[in-house]
């Protein structure tokens, strides 16, 4: 028995979710956006920002991209989640029928209800800047840590856009 399928069009892009990781905020897609097919969006997650006392935790930062999905329910979507953010969108899409896949950049890949503090024992890294009186962490060092192999000029404007990560949301 032979079977032929019929030649069809290009599939359209499925609609893009991009999750950023800790201490930055959407403006760490900027780049990449202009490059991107079809509907784009972000998500500002809860536990990074430059208010301590909006910085929201780990359940937060699931209830923001699951909003994020909300506004795609009705198309197929990918899942972008860069480094943090990994362990909040792996929680974040379970049970959404339209998201197709996850795609982790340099990103925490981890079983559902999984946190940082599931996978690290021990002391936090050195170049955390721990305020557990204030229930934040920010970066000390982010141009070797994070922006090793970017350009100078780029990576020390991201470094100057960090904003602090709430320690609810990094454990």
């Amino acid at each position: 028995m032979t079977t032929s399928s019929a030649r069809r069009g290009p599939a359209a892009s499925p609609d893009l979710l991009l999750v950023h990781g800790a201490w930055h905020g959407p403006w760490a897609w900027d780049l990449l956006l202009p490059k991107l097919p079809g509907t784009v969006r972000t998500v500002a997650l809860p536990s990074s920002g430059a208010d301590l006392s909006a910085l929201g935790g780990f359940a937060e930062d699931v209830e923001a991209i699951r909003t994020g999905l909300a506004k795609s329910a009705d198309r197929p979507t990918v899942v972008v989640a860069h480094s943090g953010s990994g362990l909040s969108t792996t929680q974040a899409v379970c049970g959404q029928r339209h998201v197709l896949g996850v795609v982790y950049v340099a990103a925490f890949v981890a079983d559902v209800g999984q946190r940082v503090s599931d996978l690290f024992t021990g002391p936090p890294p050195t170049w955390w800047d721990l305020h557990p009186e204030e229930g934040y962490v920010d970066a000390l060092t982010p141009l070797p840590v994070f922006y090793n192999d970017v350009p100078t000029d780029i990576a020390e404007s991201c470094a100057a856009r960090l904003e602090h990560k709430s320690l609810a949301g990094a454990q």
